[in-house]
């Protein structure tokens, strides 16, 4: 899987490389914050999963333009 993953992949993981114990304490102090998030992130690839498998080309685009805008938002304003 590593070989076809470009850089992007390389600096979205690179948190990846720091020590595990580190992220075992944040993740416990953490706790319940993190399990919330995490079943509402399974809740969405549920949705993702439903509409890739439907072949609904219209809630995908709409999934894509959600996050489109909430990156572009997040984003700093270029000057």
């Amino acid at each position: 899987m590593f070989s076809f993953s470009g850089g992007g992949f390389r600096d979205f993981t690179r948190i990846a490389s720091s020590h595990p114990e580190m992220w075992r304490d944040i993740a416990l102090a953490n706790q319940q914050t993190l399990s919330r998030e995490l079943a509402r992130y399974r809740a969405k690839l549920a949705d993702l999963q439903s509409s890739l498998d439907a072949g609904d080309g219209r809630a995908l685009e709409a999934m894509f333009e959600r996050a489109r805008t909430a990156r572009s938002k997040w984003l700093p304003v270029s000057k």
